[in-house]
C-alpha cells in the first residue's frame, strides 16, 4: 500500500471512529431523554456539538487526503471515493470500501438517533407548554375569583350569589 493509499486508509479510520462517538453520545442523550432528566440534556447537547466538530475536522482532513490521493492517480481532488476506488489496486478496494460503507452506515443512524430524540425532546416541549397554559389559566381564573372578594368589602355591593332550583 502506498503513502497515499495509507493515509487515506487512516483518515477513514478516524472519521469513522468519530461517527461512531457521535453515534454513541446521541443514543445516551436518547436515554437521558427517554428518562426526562432535562438538566443532563443540555450538557448532552454540548457534548454532540464538540463531537460534530471532531466529526468535521476528521471529514476535512480525509477530503483533503482524498485529493491528494485523486491526484496521485491522475484524477481531480474534487473526485468522490466511489470514482477512485475502481482506480486503485485491487488489494486496496476492499478495506476503503468498507470503511466508507460503514461511515455512511454510521452517519445514517446517528441521523435517524438524532431525528428521534429531537421528536421527544419536541413532544416534551409540546407537553410542557401546554402544562404551562392551563397553569397560567387557573391562575388567572384562581386571580379574578380573589379580586372579585376584595373588590366586595362591602357584602351589599356584591352581587348575590345565584340559587338554582
Amino acid at each position: 500500500m502506498t503513502a497515499t493509499h495509507q493515509q487515506v486508509t487512516e483518515a477513514l479510520r478516524n472519521e469513522l471512529q468519530q461517527y461512531g462517538e457521535l453515534l454513541a453520545r446521541l443514543e445516551a442523550q436518547g436515554e437521558i431523554v427517554s428518562h426526562r432528566e432535562a438538566p443532563s440534556v443540555l450538557g448532552s447537547i454540548n457534548s454532540i456539538d464538540a463531537q460534530s466538530l471532531s466529526i468535521e475536522a476528521a471529514r476535512l482532513s480525509r477530503e483533503k487526503l482524498q485529493g491528494k490521493l485523486a491526484w496521485s492517480l491522475g484524477r481531480p481532488d474534487g473526485d468522490s471515493l466511489d470514482q477512485l476506488i475502481p482506480l486503485l489496486p485491487p488489494d486496496h478496494r476492499p478495506l476503503i470500501e468498507a470503511l466508507a460503507l460503514e461511515i455512511n452506515n454510521l452517519n445514517d443512524r446517528a441521523h435517524a438517533q438524532a431525528s428521534l430524540n429531537l421528536a421527544q425532546l419536541e413532544r416534551s416541549l409540546i407537553l410542557m407548554k401546554r402544562f404551562t397554559s392551563t397553569l397560567s389559566s387557573r391562575a388567572k381564573s384562581a386571580m379574578l375569583v380573589d379580586e372579585s372578594i376584595k373588590s366586595c368589602a362591602d357584602a351589599a355591593q356584591c352581587p348575590s350569589p345565584a340559587v338554582t332550583v
